[in-house]
């Protein structure tokens, strides 16, 4: 039962979050592309734990992280673009594939015990789910800055095809 509204908590959470970074969520939690709303955007979070970060608290440039990874630091990367762009642009090497539906759905499939890198194609995406993780209690999950793109502008590894 707790965990059930714990669980609702964090759906509606995920939803404000959604809405606050110009996208919205149809009936079945699926998000949905959309143009900002006017006032819209992180910076107007609520002031209670998660949901008062701002981007730049969860963000992270892709050649700073690149960087990281080359002194041992181990990551989980999920890549929360759907398929077709996968199929478009290629796939980062051992990335967990989850939509953001997916994961705002089930943030519990994120490892909560290391750091977690989201990455979508521009990085709205990417930061919502971030944003999302926190929420959930992923104290150590971080945005790409500038999505796909500036990851593999930065030099990182992807595999087309």
């Amino acid at each position: 039962m707790a965990a059930d509204r714990r669980r609702d908590a964090i759906r509606r959470k995920v939803a404000d979050l959604l809405r606050r970074v110009g996208e919205v969520v149809d009936p079945d939690g699926a998000a949905v592309a959309a143009e900002p709303q006017p006032g819209g955007g992180a910076s107007d979070a609520a002031p209670d734990d998660a949901a008062a970060l701002e981007p730049e608290d969860v963000t992270l440039d892709a050649a700073y992280f690149l960087d990281r990874i080359g002194v041992g630091w181990e990551v989980c990367v999920i890549d929360v673009r759907e398929a077709d762009e996968r199929a478009r642009d290629g796939v980062i090497p051992d990335a967990v594939h989850l939509t953001l539906a997916e994961l705002s759905a089930r943030p519990d499939r994120a490892p909560s015990d290391e750091t977690t890198l989201v990455i979508s194609t521009t990085g709205r995406r990417a930061l919502t789910a971030a944003l999302a993780l926190r929420a959930a209690g992923h104290p150590d999950a971080w945005s790409v800055t500038g999505g796909f793109a500036a990851w593999r502008r930065a030099g990182g590894p992807v595999e087309v095809g």
